[in-house]
């Protein structure tokens, strides 16, 4: 049994609306994505303003988790020879025309969202570090596969 995103209560697996509150639940078997369905509703509670990002909820560790494990799940793509442009069907066509909600988004939108928001991060969160940078550290590794 889960919780409400945006009041707490129980909700069962099948329910699509919370009991309590009557919030529309987010859908868990028709998703696509790496979050497991529990931290999707967190989010959608920390978007929606029911809740804040708290690290000390089992809801955030398990978020942490779940993005850690993928972006270190890329390194063993590329190791593998993976072409994710193959893998994933990436559009290289698809621009973003702010604003963008990622919600409401086509796939190709959200994926090419998701990248900016990655590599917003990457380049933030590492001094001296910038996009052309990560790029050549790319395209060596590539080269040395």
């Amino acid at each position: 049994m889960s919780e409400c995103p945006y009041c707490g209560g129980p909700i069962a697996e099948s329910d699509r609306y919370c009991p309590r509150c009557g919030e529309r639940q987010t859908d868990r078997g028709d998703r696509e994505g790496f979050l497991d369905p529990v931290v999707v509703q967190y989010l959608d509670g920390v978007r929606n303003g029911a809740r804040t990002f708290d690290p000390d909820s089992p809801y955030h560790e398990q978020f942490e988790r779940d993005v850690a494990a993928a972006i270190g799940d890329f390194a063993h793509l590329l190791d593998a020879g993976a072409d994710l442009h193959d893998l994933l069907a990436v559009d290289r066509s698809t621009r973003v025309e702010p604003p963008a909600d990622p919600i409401d988004a086509d796939r190709p939108t959200r994926q090419l969202l998701g990248l900016t928001v990655l590599l917003g991060l990457i380049t933030e969160s590492f001094s001296g570090v910038d996009v052309d940078e990560l790029l050549a550290n790319y395209h060596d590794l590539q080269d040395d596969g």
